[in-house]
């Protein structure tokens, strides 16, 4: 009979490596710790581990805290840079 170690728990592994995010100017952080295992901005040392928390510029703002003006102007952002604008 053969004792087989426990595997040990994966670390959620970043999709991006330190070099790749240095070179994209969009990046809110060039940490890989900064973002999870789906690609999305998650600060290391952030308030919460909620990407919604986050703006497109990587600012700790939760939906519920902003205004119809703001939400209009991340959304507008976001589609503008979804269609390559």
């Amino acid at each position: 009979m053969f004792d087989t170690p426990e595997a040990e728990p994966a670390e959620e592994a970043t999709p991006y490596t330190e070099e790749e995010l240095e070179s994209d100017p969009d990046a809110p952080s060039d940490n890989p710790d900064d973002y999870n295992s789906d690609g999305e901005y998650v600060p290391n040392d952030g308030p919460t581990d909620n990407p919604a928390d986050y703006n497109s510029e990587g600012e700790y703002k939760p939906v519920e805290d902003m205004t119809q003006e703001e939400i209009e102007e991340e959304l507008e952002s976001m589609m503008g840079d979804s269609l390559g604008q």
